[in-house]
């Protein structure tokens, strides 16, 4: 349901807003300045933060009064809950976007042969991430992965998930977070 006509007038409110936004902008920004683009998968996951920072940030500051309105009914308390969850379980964010690079690895097998042709496998990620992460889905990517989707993760695959978290200083996966999800 959406909150018509709404405009963030409160004082409290746009105090709230511009702490958070300005808050969550920068914790994400320091997390993709901390990833060596180095691999598909970080390419991916750092193109992809960047379409989630802009679509839980940058659109809402474009348009505060649409976008709070439409998606919160108006209540900037509750989308600054959603932000600061974000920013506390920015694993999850990391992970989710792993495990959609790890599901989806024969689409970017193309990628090689595209970046002999430009030496540009960053740009050419930037250019698909928006699909994936709109495949993911910013109401979901927060969400702490599913232990059916970190089994499916090999263990090499968990390796290069841990190294990136811990490359910004997030808490890695272990197999025993893995089988405590489980129970």
């Amino acid at each position: 349901m959406s909150k018509e006509n709404f405009k963030l007038s409160n004082k409290a409110d746009i105090a709230l807003f511009e702490a958070v936004t300005t808050a969550h902008e920068k914790y994400f920004d320091r997390i993709q300045s901390k990833i060596k683009i180095n691999t598909k998968a970080k390419s991916l996951i750092y193109n992809a933060l960047g379409d989630y920072v802009y679509e839980m940030n940058g659109c809402f500051l474009d348009d505060p009064d649409f976008q709070l309105g439409w998606y919160y009914d108006g209540d900037v308390r509750n989308y600054a809950t959603q932000l600061l969850n974000d920013i506390e379980n920015a694993e999850n964010i990391i992970a989710n976007l792993y495990l959609l690079y790890s599901k989806n690895k024969a689409d970017f097998r193309n990628v090689a042969a595209e970046y002999e042709e430009t030496k540009d496998t960053h740009h050419y990620m930037s250019d698909v991430s928006a699909d994936y992460y709109n495949y993911i889905g910013g109401a979901v990517i927060s969400c702490k992965p599913t232990y059916q989707d970190l089994m499916t993760l090999n263990n090499h695959d968990l390796d290069e998930l841990n190294s990136i978290l811990k490359e910004c200083d997030l808490k890695p996966v272990s197999m025993f977070n893995i089988e405590k999800i489980a129970s």
